[in-house]
């Protein structure tokens, strides 16, 4: 078992400040947060996110979560695919396989079928 940190319980830290946290915490794994990723690569490379991480000796096991994918227009389905191959990118980059997508919030009178048809098909489009 490998004790894992979601670093979105200290969102108030920046990202190197929440990686440093966790090892000196003694987690050997953590999970990302998008916009944390997000803010850290508008100033940092892919290259300084690795070295971070191997710095701390710490194993990224996702990163979560990609929200609101259910139920988009053909707009807002452009946006997420997107963001989706960017935050894919990252992960490959920093050996990460595993990235948290959440649906949106259920649209009225929407029964569990519906949303089941609807997740499948999102998830086969992005994939």
């Amino acid at each position: 078992m490998l004790p894992c940190l979601n670093l979105i319980t200290i969102f108030r830290a920046d990202l190197e400040e929440a990686v440093c946290a966790a090892a000196q915490a003694g987690f050997g794994a953590v999970e990302l947060w998008t916009d944390s990723v997000e803010r850290y690569l508008e100033t940092h490379t892919i290259d300084e996110l690795r070295s971070l991480l191997d710095v701390h000796r710490m194993e990224v096991l996702s990163i979560g979560d990609i929200e609101s994918i259910t139920f988009c227009d053909a707009g807002q389905f452009d946006e997420l695919r997107s963001r989706f191959e960017r935050l894919a990118a990252i992960a490959d980059a920093i050996s990460c396989r595993t990235l948290v997508v959440s649906a949106s919030v259920r649209p009225r009178d929407t029964n569990a079928a519906r949303i089941s048809e609807e997740t499948a098909s999102v998830l086969g489009k992005l994939l």
